[in-house]
């Protein structure tokens, strides 16, 4: 079973449904229980407040104090009878402060409830025996049920229980809410404030495990614990026939407090090194036992396992898919004298302790290990995990890295689509653009309104997200990491609202991950050059980008600005620019593709500018109804382009307007249009066509965004390998050791690495080098001075010239070996010869 709705009637901030509506079609939907009265308040409808939750993942969106954290700890006391804080129970003071059944004694109880969808008929028995075998058969097999706590109609009876299509309800005793409790869906709590220490002593760890007869100390208490033993070491105990002073006792007590302090205490049953260790890697606590009782002398033994649980920590957790902001970050542990450390890895080949990265990466990891060892924990059961704004200690791309482990929480190859998360946030960037059905937009309405569920925003263009967010502009306002550029705001909600129509988290690669880009707006073809240059700053590229423009003249014209094929330097490459007409066929072969509008077949969009002056121009609709209905049901319509035709239509129907329609509100029909027909007929032929078209334009999206950001990474890594000669010659004047050359190439080996085939050339002349170098080191040389000093600095100076084109060169010649002390006296005190350069003195030579 599943989670389906949260139903909440005088419960904190949450008062009654004022608003009086729903989600588009259900209306006429089941919902007895808003039929149910308080003895206090009988005879009247006390509507709840309900909210959707999707099957997946659900995002809780609202600004501060709008209820989003009161709406999970009603979910998890209806569940477990106490919300996020185990100690926070239900009970009469979570009532609205402005509920109007409040009466001048305390009888009022808030009611909270949640409904279930009935998956199998597995489901429906386990509920059934839970409450005793009361549900009756009506020969119509149950979908749904509600459980609403609403001890004010009866203490001893503190629930109701409504099984769908069943008007009236079951009453349950406590015994009976606590059985059908236990066949709900568990429910987690991702802790937004938990942390993984730096390091933890392996017998506290243990004691975490259970086993409290260990304690631990960490080697910070190192000088605690020596200063303890000094004084041991001067304590001596009087003859046994002489009482203890009181100066022996003190001092002994004294000793004796210092030591309690720094045995630390078991970490908590639910702490993220418990959940590491037991819940994600599974190492039972036989295993820790063996190894803490183990010697200094078996310190290969450990070095072995240890590494053992690198393997599994890098195989399970996999953090660097997650942790987009650096390819080669990994976490791992190292194990010393009773201690494991847990240590972390990234590009610059050092190692860090988590107190010296930031709190925003230190968080990510707490959310990613919670929310892993919950995937684990849930594959046999379902589960619902919340999570109460997970933004506030996390950057923008943190947030977006964020977003990658929720969606790897509900897929079916991690728990098999058994959880569900609800998480809240205000954070824009926690939002995932692909999946707009699972916002949920709460906002706190006027005086005793209270906190209300604000319906069908996206049919409302996000208007109430934005409100609730606080965004006073459209976050497209400026370029982001990787961009798509378009001539208008019409071609950005199209491109993105149909995408969103056929994207599912199993395919949305397939098209285009709109958390990943940002669609931005030229507000005209005229201002695409104009946004294209204030991108730049000063000689640096600009952003990975890739511009879509209609296919008319004015856009032509444009498309050879920019790429500078009239006479002026070109802005953005060739590649990374399209005109919509050349992307894209349309199966009527008197069609014509001039704008972005055109992909969308002519039925639909004929339809939906029908529907258009039916909703919103009703005298229109009055007067020239047949005549809309025969503009856009006629072959000729759309053969110059369908916004051309409806331009015309309007110039008819509409003459005040001149010609002009809102675009965006036709736009809008057509989504609907496409949404209602593709989820009733996949394969209806205009759909599929439409999906055609727009297959074909992400196709170039993607395509051309990853050329792009491959000539970004490249003008990067020229920039960072030029950076990291100049600081090597800076500090290496001459007498270099080998091992600094050696660091040096292997530094730039990892810079290079992520641009791919790009930097092939550059690695294998890197390669070279460091085969030369080892060599020289294998028959003992230490260092290389002047001749040879001479060489190797050319070669690293050609590098720097110009670092993705050089090319393999010879070695030179043997000569004798240097000292360790830098004289020439043609021998490094080993007897072994040195290469000498090459007798014409030439260096590395360099491709074009």
């Amino acid at each position: 079973m599943k989670l389906r709705k949260v139903l909440l009637r005088w419960f904190k901030s949450f008062h009654l449904n004022y608003r009086g509506v729903s989600e588009r079609g259900e209306a006429a939907a089941y919902r007895p229980w808003n039929k149910m009265s308080p003895p206090y308040a009988t005879g009247d409808e006390f509507p709840f407040i309900e909210i959707p939750v999707e099957h997946d993942i659900t995002t809780i969106v609202g600004a501060n104090e709008s209820g989003k954290s009161h709406l999970l700890n009603a979910i998890s006391k209806v569940v477990l009878g106490t919300g996020i804080d185990g100690s926070d129970h239900f009970k009469r003071t979570d009532l609205c402060h402005y509920a109007g059944v409040r009466t001048r004694n305390v009888e009022a109880w808030p009611n909270i409830g949640l409904q279930f969808t009935l998956e199998n008929d597995a489901d429906l028995a386990k509920v059934n025996e839970a409450v005793g075998g009361a549900i009756s058969n009506t020969g119509q097999a149950p979908t749904t049920f509600a459980l609403i706590l609403a001890p004010d109609e009866d203490e001893q009876k503190p629930a109701r229980l409504f099984i769908e299509p069943n008007e009236q309800p079951l009453l349950l005793d406590q015994g009976q809410l606590e059985k059908l409790r236990k066949c709900l869906p568990s429910v987690q709590f991702i802790d937004s404030h938990a942390l993984l220490s730096s390091e933890i002593p392996l017998a506290r760890l243990i004691a975490a495990y259970g086993d409290t007869n260990y304690v631990g100390i960490g080697l910070s208490d190192r000088r605690a614990i020596e200063q303890a033993v000094k004084q041991l070491r001067k304590f001596s105990m009087p003859p046994l026939q002489q009482a203890v002073s009181a100066e022996h006792l003190k001092t002994f007590e004294e000793i004796k407090r210092a030591l309690e302090v720094i045995v630390g205490q078991a970490a908590d049953a639910d702490s993220l090194e418990l959940l590491l260790f037991k819940d994600i890697l599974g190492i039972k606590m036989d295993t820790l036992k063996y190894l803490y009782e183990l010697s200094t002398g078996e310190r290969g033994y450990v070095e072995g396992q240890i590494s053992k649980w690198n393997d599994e920590i890098n195989d399970r957790l996999n953090l660097s898919h997650f942790w987009r902001q650096d390819e080669q970050f990994s976490v791992s542990i190292n194990y010393k004298d009773g201690v494991i450390y847990f240590e972390i890895h990234d590009k610059t080949d050092s190692i860090y302790t988590f107190k010296e990265r930031s709190s925003g990466l230190k968080f990510f990891l707490s959310y990613y290990i919670q929310a892993k060892a919950m995937e684990m924990s849930s594959r046999n059961r379902n589960s619902i995990i919340l999570m109460d704004e997970p933004d506030s200690a996390l950057s923008i791309l943190g947030q977006r890295n964020l977003l990658a482990v929720f969606e790897s929480l509900v897929s079916p190859e991690s728990s098999n689509q058994t959880c569900q998360l609800v998480y809240t946030t205000h954070s824009p960037y926690l939002i995932n653009r692909n999946f707009p059905r699972r916002i949920r937009v709460v906002k706190k309405e006027d005086a005793e309104e209270g906190t209300q569920y604000i319906e069908q925003a996206r049919a409302r263009r996000y208007e109430p997200v934005r409100t609730a967010l606080g965004i006073d502009s459209a976050p497209s306002l400026f370029l982001g990491a990787d961009n798509i550029l378009l001539e208008g705001p019409t071609d950005q909600y199209l491109l993105a609202e149909i995408i969103r129509v056929f994207a599912t988290p199993a395919n949305v690669g397939s098209y285009v991950d709109l958390n990943a880009v940002v669609m931005v707006s030229a507000d005209g073809v005229g201002n695409v050059e104009n946004v294209l240059d204030q991108s730049r700053w000063a000689d640096e590229p600009i952003p990975p980008t890739v511009v879509l423009l209609d296919s008319d003249k004015p856009a032509e014209d444009v498309a050879k600005k920019i790429t500078g094929k009239m006479g002026q330097q070109a802005i953005i490459d060739e590649g990374f620019v399209a005109m919509v007409g050349k992307l894209v066929a349309v199966a009527d072969s008197n069609l014509v593709v001039v704008t972005i509008e055109d992909i969308v077949p002519r039925e639909i969009y004929g339809g939906a500018v029908k529907s258009y002056v039916e909703k919103w121009l009703p005298e229109a609709h009055k007067n020239h109804a047949q005549k809309v209905a025969d503009w856009v049901s006629a072959v000729t319509y759309g053969q110059g382009g369908l916004v051309a035709s409806t331009k015309e239509l309007f110039r008819t129907v509409k003459p005040e307007f001149g010609g002009d329609y809102d675009k965006m509100g036709v736009l809008q029909e057509v989504v609907l249009a496409v949404t209602s027909r593709f989820a009733a007929t996949p394969d209806d032929p205009a759909v599929v066509q439409l999906r055609k078209c727009i297959t074909a334009i992400c196709d170039f999206i993607r395509e051309g965004l990853a050329k792009s950001r491959a000539a970004t990474a490249k003008h990067s890594t020229t920039q960072a390998i030029k950076r990291i000669v100049n600081d090597f010659n800076r500090l290496n004047k001459d007498n270099v050791p080998i091992t600094t050359l050696q660091k040096l190439f292997r530094r730039l080996e990892r810079e290079v690495a992520p641009i791919g085939s790009d930097g092939d050339v550059f690695l294998r002349v890197v390669h070279q080098y460091l085969a030369e170098l080892e060599k020289l080191r294998a028959a003992g040389q230490e260092r290389v001075v002047q001749k040879e000093w001479t060489h190797w600095k050319s070669r690293i100076d050609q590098i720097k010239k110009n670092p993705l084109a050089v090319i393999e060169t010879p070695k030179l010649a043997a000569m004798p070996i240097h000292s360790p002390a830098g004289s020439d006296n043609g021998s490094n005190g080993n007897g072994k010869a040195i290469p000498a350069p090459p007798p014409d003195g030439k260096l590395n030579a360099l491709v074009p």
